[in-house]
Order: C-alpha cells, then structure tokens, then sequence
C-alpha cells in the first residue's frame, strides 16, 4: 500500500472597483467485478460557506481618485491522501483506489482583505462586492467537489498497475484542480471592467451567477451518483465549457 498526499492553495485577483457609484477527458479504468468491495471514500469541508466581510483582513485606507484593488480573497483547500492497494486473489494482481479523502476549504483571512474605504460607500455597493467575492470562493468550492466526486467514482475501478490507479486521479486533477486559478482569473478579466466602469453588480456578473448556480444545482445528464447515493452535480468546467468558455 503507498499513500499519496497533495495539497495547494488558490489566489484569487482582487476585485477592481473605480470610486463612480458603482467537457472532461475520460479516465481509462476497468470496472470492478461485483464482488469487489469499495475501499474509497470522501468529505468536504466548507463547501457552501457563505462569506462576510468579518471573514477578511481589513486594510486602512483612504478612497483612490483611480481604479485599485478594493478586495481579495485567498482561498485554500487542505491535504488529501489517497491509496492504492492490490486486489486480494486477483490473478493477475490488479489494484484500487483506498482511503478516506476529506478535504476543507478555508478563506485565508490573513491573506483576504478589504479596503476600509468600502465601507464607507453604500450598501448596495458593499453587498455586490462581497457577492463577487463570494463568486471566488465559490469557484474554488465547485471546482474542488468536482474532483472529489470523480475521483471518488473510481471506486469500484480495477487498475493492472499501481501507477494506473495513480495516473487515473492525476488526469482527474489536470481536469479540475489544477483549471481553478485560470478559471478565477477568467472570472476577473470579464468581470472587472464592468466594475471599473462603476457597474457593481453588471451584466457579466449576473452571467457568472448563473454558471455557478447550474454546477451548484443541476445533476449530471449521465446519472453518476456520489458514494451517499446522491446525483453528481455538472462540473463547473463542463457548463462553462457549455457556454463557450474553454479553460
């Protein structure tokens, strides 16, 4: 038996304000026979947090006459060990995956900030701030579940080599965890100047709302189910990949 452990965080492009009022490639496996038994298991924490400003660092400092970075947020996802180990009497020796992958997101308050100047705008103006930022730790949460979900779908796979079973959940890496800073960085780039042109809740940001709500909410149309017995939810690559956003 060999554990593999990873871990990473996310940074996050701070939210932009101007002071104007304001589909995944498939993994090669071998179905398990029906007698094997599921060794794998998974967890999340903090999926669904819902953000608020007592979550961030606050920063002093006097409202800008130009466009500057007036939030960040700083999310990371813990460690997840994962293993493999051989089929008891399989002939040739075949292997699967074992564990119990738990996985917490946590927003890095020390690294999270605020500019104190925000609050002194209006409510509505430091609502749609914090709900873009929530936009962030959101994509994180989605991102991270969807590689959860996959791989933990593995579980009743068979691999002819140990190195099979590993190089199977590090293709389901490359297709989520290791998209999560392009897709936050996509996020900003078309959101931001709507926010520098005084737009704090625009156009854009309702079309990401949008995305984000289908991969919270919408089940996957080939009928996967989690180890609970619970629908998949659609990868967030997958409907933005829907929708014209190759990451």
């Amino acid at each position: 038996m060999a554990d593999i452990l990873n871990d990473s965080a996310v940074k996050n492009s701070p939210s932009v304000v101007s002071n104007k009022a304001i589909p995944n490639s498939p993994v090669s496996v071998s179905k398990g026979s029906s007698t094997s038994t599921p060794l794998l298991n998974g967890s999340l924490g903090g999926f669904g947090y819902t953000l608020n400003w007592s979550d961030f660092s606050k920063k002093e400092e006097k409202e800008p006459d130009k466009p500057v970075a007036a939030a960040y947020t700083y999310t990371t996802y813990s460690s997840y060990k994962y293993s493999y180990v051989p089929i008891k009497g399989s002939k040739p020796v075949q292997f699967q995956l074992s564990g119990n992958l738990f996985i917490k997101l946590t927003l890095n308050k020390e690294k999270s900030f605020v500019k104190s100047w925000i609050f002194q705008k209006t409510q509505q103006f430091q609502d749609d701030l914090l709900h873009h930022e929530q936009g962030h730790y959101n994509i994180t949460s989605l991102v991270v579940r969807d590689f959860l979900e996959d791989v933990i779908l593995l579980r009743y796979a068979t691999f002819a080599t140990a190195q099979d079973s590993i190089s199977a959940v590090n293709q389901i890496e490359q297709q989520s965890l290791k998209k999560i800073q392009s897709i936050n960085d996509l996020y900003d780039n078309e959101i931001h100047p709507e926010q520098i042109s005084g737009q704090s809740r625009g156009p854009k940001q309702k079309e990401w709302d949008s995305y984000l709500n289908i991969a919270f909410n919408q089940n996957r149309t080939d009928g996967a189910k989690s180890s609970d017995g619970t629908p998949c939810k659609m990868r967030l690559v997958d409907v933005l990949s829907l929708n014209g956003k190759l990451i």
